[in-house]
This record gives structure tokens, sequence and C-alpha cells, in this order.
């Protein structure tokens, strides 16, 4: 046996192959940073910002009114307690999801959004035969286009209340409420980018984005 030429022709046959791991190894190990649908600047991550407003009632429990992570608002759910008092208002399903809607109302006013940029929303129901008061007060605080909703019937919602309701802000191209504040993980611990820089950031990789587009 030529094993010289057994190794040879080895070698050229392995040659498609290796082209084949070297394309897949480059493409799978990507930065994630640069997918699709991640606002996230390369090498930088978002940080979770917490709102917070004195005018709705404050948090019963280990969560926050509402939560900012990039262009996205998530507003946890609101149900129909007086921010002085702390305890449901009186009335039945309808009052309580008219003072829901007036609590989220206020963290929007803090986020700097409204209504119009809620772009889905949870109703939480303990019992469906609501459906229909909860649905007429809805439609006094939200306008066409509505935005997407599924409404659920539970058996116990918290302090006892008839109807919680939680929802998902966007603010596309608007100018955030507070915009998002970037770490650099090679920067000393804590150490945060600006506000401004994160916005601008944001603002240089959506031009990027545009320009190669009209490039295709």
């Amino acid at each position: 046996l030529n094993m010289d030429y057994i190794k040879q022709n080895l070698f050229i046959e392995m040659v498609p192959y290796l082209y084949i791991f070297i394309y897949l190894f480059k493409y799978t190990t990507a930065d994630s940073s640069s997918s699709e649908g991640d606002f996230s600047p390369p090498g930088k991550t978002f940080i979770r910002n917490a709102l917070y407003t004195d005018k709705a009632p404050k948090p019963v429990g280990p969560y926050s009114q509402a939560l900012q992570y990039g262009r996205t608002i998530y507003i946890s759910g609101q149900i129909g307690l007086d921010k002085d008092t702390m305890k449901l208002v009186p009335g039945g399903a309808e009052a309580e999801a008219q003072k829901a809607l007036e609590n989220m109302r206020e963290i929007l006013d803090e986020a700097n959004c409204h209504f119009s940029n809620v772009v889905k929303t949870t109703v939480y129901l303990h019992d469906m035969n609501d459906f229909a008061v909860v649905n007429n007060k809805y439609k006094e605080f939200f306008r066409e286009p509505f935005p997407a909703r599924t409404t659920i019937a539970v058996s116990k919602l918290p302090l006892g209340a008839k109807v919680e309701i939680e929802a998902i802000v966007g603010f596309g191209n608007a100018t955030p409420p507070a915009p998002p504040v970037f770490h650099d993980p090679d920067e000393e611990k804590g150490d945060s980018v600006s506000i401004a820089k994160g916005l601008e950031v944001l603002e240089e990789e959506e031009e990027k984005k545009t320009e190669k587009s009209i490039e295709i």
C-alpha cells in the first residue's frame, strides 16, 4: 500500500467537510446581540429599569409597579385598590375595573406613555359573568385600534379582587420615557454608560439597519 497516496486522497476528501465545519462554527457562535429583535448593542446588555409612582398603589408583594426593558414596559397586574387606604374600592367588578385602569393610567403617565402605547393586555376575572361590565369600562380607556388582549377566569385574585388587568407597553420609534441604561461588561462592575449614550447607540443601530435595507 502506498501510504502517501492514501493520506493525500484522504485529505482531499476531508476538505469539503472542513469547510462545512468552519461555516457552522462561525455562524453558531456569532454574538447573540446581533440577532434580529435584540435591541442591545454589540457587547452590551440592557439593565432592567423599575418604574414607580406614588400616584398608584404601592406593590403589596415582591414586584415592581412596572419594569422597563429596552423599548418595552411591562405593567404589573392592577386591581381596584385605593392608593391611600390600600383597600379595594366598593361597587363590585365595574368599580374595581375603573379604579384598576385609573391606577394603570398613573403608571403610564409616570412612563410618559398613554393607553395608545399599550400593545397587549391580560384581564383576569374572578367571575366571567362580569365580562360585559368590565368590557364596557375597558372601552372607556382604550380606543381603536385596540391592543391585543386575553381574558381569563380564575378562582381567586389578590385581596379578594374581582378583576385584575396587566399590560405590555411598546413605544416603537417614539422616545422612551426613561431611556434604557447599558452596562458594559468590560467596564468596572456597577459602572453604567449614560442613558443618553444608550439612546444614541439605539438610534445608530436603527440607522444602520435602514441604510442596509436601502442598499439591498
